[in-house]
């Protein structure tokens, strides 16, 4: 089972003119990223949960669209409403800014032992600040028969130098570290890379910082770069290499939220079927990040007259052979 801890949440968008006034109807979908992490595994296999803090205010319409995943919800009712934000852009600005309405409740390990099907997990992952990790992830870790590995993305509010000293006690309980890049230069102090920055300058300032992290003790490294791919720097090797994203065309990508935390759903269930070798689970991790970007929302999954599972019209096996045929996955 894999499994997450990241936020699932009701995600209202808005979209406003420079007066303020709707340029569109407001949405309201399912999402968060603890979400799109398990619909990016849930590309690859079946044997993955969510637990969801359900309230009153839970809306009708929401549920068939999370059943034509299967059995991967497991709701825990409350009282409170549901966990809710809302997501604000305003036309020609492709921007957004995010506020929680009503702040998802801080989940723990102990939260999965209320659901059988949660209680063993074989990966976890995890979208928070390296203390929680510490203070609270890892203790109640000590209870479980067979602790899972860990896939820790750093919360953006905590990219900052001083989460250095966190992340070393962290790392050596950290099975993949996986910061995208501007979080990556944000932890370590440097500048952000400029607008137009050459291909290759690119490339060498991401496998710069990846060595950074390897000095500070983590193990296994992704850095997840956007249009560039994402940087794989297995636990042991002195070099990494780069796996291409799915699509290279922008005019086939609609909506790029979600995108990093379903990359990572996708990179754990890869990890799961080839677990020493993380560049082929990054291929996972890029086809599941495609999909996800393929429209607003989440995926599209329905059902072939011969059984096979299609991802917005495409099995996720022949996405992973172009993925493959493209260059060795690079």
């Amino acid at each position: 089972m894999i499994t997450s801890l990241g936020t699932a949440l009701l995600d209202e968008f808005e979209w406003l003119a420079p007066d303020g006034t709707p340029t569109r109807p407001r949405e309201v979908r399912w999402g968060g990223g603890g979400t799109y992490a398990i619909i990016g595994a849930r590309v690859w296999t079946t044997a993955v949960g969510q637990l969801v803090h359900r309230g009153p205010d839970f809306p009708a319409a929401i549920e068939p669209q999370l059943d034509r995943f299967g059995p991967v919800w497991h709701f825990r009712r409350t009282e409170e409403p549901t966990p809710r934000a809302l997501n604000t852009y305003r036309p020609p600005s492709t921007s957004r800014s995010f506020r929680y309405v009503t702040r998802p409740p801080a989940l723990s390990p102990t939260h999965l032992l209320s659901f059988a099907s949660l209680s063993s997990p074989v990966f976890l992952h995890l979208c928070c600040p390296p203390s929680h990790l510490l203070d609270v992830v890892l203790p109640a870790l000590r209870s479980f028969p067979a602790p899972p590995r860990i896939c820790f993305e750093p919360i953006p509010y905590a990219c900052v130098p001083d989460s250095l000293p966190l992340l070393r006690r962290a790392f050596d309980h950290v099975d993949v570290f996986s910061p995208n890049h501007d979080e990556a230069f944000a932890i370590v102090g440097g500048a952000a890379l400029p607008e137009g920055a050459d291909a290759g300058d690119v490339e060498r300032a991401i496998e710069n910082v990846a060595q950074v992290f390897r000095r500070e003790g983590a193990r296994a490294l992704v850095l997840r770069s956007g249009a560039a791919g994402a940087y794989v720097l297995d636990e042991g090797a002195d070099d990494g290499e780069w796996v291409r994203p799915y699509h290279v065309d922008a005019s086939e990508v609609v909506d790029t939220l979600g995108a990093g935390n379903s990359f990572l759903g996708g990179l754990m269930a890869g990890l799961v079927v080839h677990p020493t070798n993380l560049a082929l689970a990054a291929q996972y991790a890029s086809v599941s990040s495609g999909i996800v970007i393929e429209q607003e929302g989440l995926p599209r999954l329905t059902v072939d007259a011969d059984g096979a599972e299609l991802w917005n019209g495409k099995s996720a096996a022949a996405r992973l052979a172009e993925l493959q045929h493209a260059r060795g996955g690079r």
